[in-house]
């Protein structure tokens, strides 16, 4: 992650037993520079979704998102 994050930036929020995390991307730096009406949320923020009980949404400002369900099963997968 430190290739595309910067690791002292995020928000995060809770909503009961959901999250959102929202992690700053290096591109961040530059549109500090930039006017308002230039800045693209997608270029600087990677956000993360995790609805309880094992739903994640990863990337949803982006042009390509990560979708995973996680449920709990009889016997551990290897």
């Amino acid at each position: 992650m430190f290739e595309t994050n910067l690791s002292n930036m995020m928000a995060h929020d809770t909503w009961g037993p959901h999250q959102r995390i929202a992690p700053a991307l290096r591109p961040i730096a530059q549109a500090a520079e930039m006017a308002a009406d230039q800045r693209d949320p997608g270029d600087c923020v990677g956000p993360i979704y995790w609805l309880f009980p094992g739903l994640a949404i990863a990337g949803g400002w982006r042009q390509k998102i990560a979708v995973s369900l996680v449920l709990p099963g009889r016997r551990r997968s290897r």
